[in-house]
């Protein structure tokens, strides 16, 4: 006897709304990952659309150049650019476009106070007028530069979220004593796939950038927090001693550029090249081929994605214990995890890394696998 019940049809998939900056009008980590997450979803076949940012940020709170992303990898164009931060009435604009979608998740991404108000707006108007659930990206609980103001606006947005997803067990830990009814579900920050240029090789890269081997990168921002002033006191300790190892410092600094310049003796000085500016997308393959390691000195923080990139290009770290280094650790032995803000710890692990890259390039190819786009939108959308 033949079945004339209907076939089985696949679950359809959650339909989406995720908010973020995007390029090219905005730049840095939170784009690459925003833009990540969304082609991701995209793969997996999830109806996702995309709210993003209209107005850059202002210089007061974000020194950085205000010119759009150079040569981005990705561009959305124009017609996701919904919400901006001074005006209002696109705050409202914003909650009707996504109620309007009837999402079943919204995604948002959280790592600065500076969104407080819009945000709170926006997911607040979602709850009242929808039944989405909020899943809350928490790249940052609270700011790096720490104030009582930020912690109170992070709690006001966190407080929003059905789920919280986190990439750091330290943060994990906070949140769950901050508000222990509230899911917090961790996974891996995935690894920047798109960064990479197997075309190239480390001797074309350093011959592009005239620098060779021992080389160190120090990649991103130049911040407070990142400690990039213990490196250097390491490094001299090093060089006296008659090291030779170079290093180079890739992006902006947000603060004043001569005061590190000034902590390098001139006799050093030929050691240390200085790229202070944001480097485009394209550009960023040239300086993690060209080095023989990465370092992460930070003195404080939750993640960093100049490491992600770094293991993308099997390219060992010189970590201290801070963020979510120790997770990555925990994975295998990637590099070298030292004592943040201790500089002779930092010194002897600079040895260390140089000694063993071949060693510890093997075992990040190892744990590569585990730090994928999938596993985190599985996290994300799991229920």
């Amino acid at each position: 006897m033949v079945s004339t019940a209907p076939a089985r049809m696949d679950k359809v998939k959650p339909s989406i709304v995720l908010i973020g900056p995007t390029a090219p009008r905005f730049k840095g980590g939170i784009v690459h990952y925003t833009q990540s997450l969304y082609l991701e979803l995209k793969k997996e076949h999830y109806r996702v659309a995309m709210v993003g940012f209209k107005r850059g940020y202002p210089a007061r709170f974000f020194p950085g150049a205000k010119t759009p992303s150079p040569d981005s990898l990705f561009h959305f164009g124009n017609g996701i650019e919904q919400l901006d931060w001074l005006n209002p009435v696109t705050w409202w604009q914003t909650v009707r476009f996504i109620v309007k979608k009837k999402p079943e998740i919204v995604i948002c991404q959280w790592w600065t106070w500076f969104w407080t108000l819009p945000f709170w707006f926006v997911l607040l108007g979602i709850k009242l007028l929808s039944r989405s659930k909020i899943v809350i990206i928490a790249h940052n609980h609270f700011d790096h530069e720490q104030a009582l103001y930020k912690r109170w606006c992070s709690h006001l947005i966190l407080a929003q979220a059905d789920i919280i997803v986190v990439h750091n067990k330290e943060i994990q830990r906070d949140l769950h004593q901050l508000m222990p009814d509230k899911k917090i579900r961790l996974t891996f920050h995935p690894l920047y796939h798109f960064f990479k240029q197997d075309r190239i090789t480390q001797a074309q890269a350093q011959s592009h950038l005239k620098l060779h081997s021992p080389l160190l990168l120090f990649f991103g921002h130049v911040r407070p927090y990142k400690g990039l002033n213990v490196l250097l006191q390491a490094l001299s300790q090093l060089w006296r001693k008659g090291q030779k190892i170079n290093l180079l410092i890739a992006g902006e600094f947000w603060e004043d550029k001569q005061k590190y310049w000034q902590m390098i003796k001139p006799k050093f000085r030929a050691r240390v090249k200085i790229i202070d500016r944001y480097l485009a997308d394209s550009e960023v393959a040239w300086y993690f081929v060209a080095c023989d390691a990465v370092v992460i000195p930070y003195l404080a923080g939750s993640g960093s994605g100049p490491a992600k990139i770094a293991l993308t290009f099997d390219k060992p770290l010189l970590a201290t214990d801070v963020a979510d280094n120790p997770d990555l650790f925990a994975l295998g032995k990637v590099g070298v995890l030292v004592k943040s803000g201790q500089v002779n710890a930092l010194a002897t692990g600079i040895k260390q890394v140089l000694q063993n890259k071949g060693q510890f390039t093997s075992e990040i190819k190892r744990i590569k696998p585990k730090l994928t786009w999938q596993q985190l939108a599985k996290t994300i959308i799991e229920k």
